[in-house]
Parts: C-alpha cells; sequence; structure tokens
C-alpha cells in the first residue's frame, strides 16, 4: 500500500473519530440537561425510570455487531 493511501486512511479515521466523540458529546450534555438515566441495550437505547440497567460485556455486544473484528479490533475496509 502507498504512502498516500495510508494517509488518507488515517485522516479518515481520525475524522470518523472525532465525528463520533461530538455525538457522544451532544448525547452526554443532554443526560444532564435532562436529567435522565440512559441505558443501552443491543443498539437500541430506553430510559428507564427505576434507573435500573441490563449488566452486558460490551466487547461481546460490539463483536456480535461489528462487520469484521480481528485481533481485538474492528476491522473496516
Amino acid at each position: 500500500m502507498d504512502e498516500e493511501k495510508i494517509k488518507k486512511i488515517e485522516e479518515e479515521g481520525k475524522r470518523l473519530i472525532d465525528e463520533f466523540s461530538a455525538s457522544l458529546d451532544v448525547i452526554e450534555k443532554r443526560v444532564r440537561e435532562e436529567d435522565i438515566t440512559w441505558y443501552v441495550s443491543d443498539i437500541n437505547t430506553v430510559t428507564r425510570k427505576d434507573k435500573e440497567g441490563v449488566k452486558k460485556n460490551f466487547k461481546e455486544c460490539l463483536k456480535a455487531n461489528a462487520p469484521k473484528f480481528e485481533n481485538g479490533y474492528v476491522k473496516v475496509d
């Protein structure tokens, strides 16, 4: 793989991480402002009045939903 392709992939990866981080910041802000508790169940977000969550292994859920998982990382082609 040539240097230009590698650089392009790295830039795209950084951009995706920045966008994801911005999305998480918005969610965190809403949770604090609205004084609610959010629990992630698989890929659905639900709010519960009793503030009791479901214990799940995040890594196993991620593996089940990721298109490819290799050496402990999500692999994106």
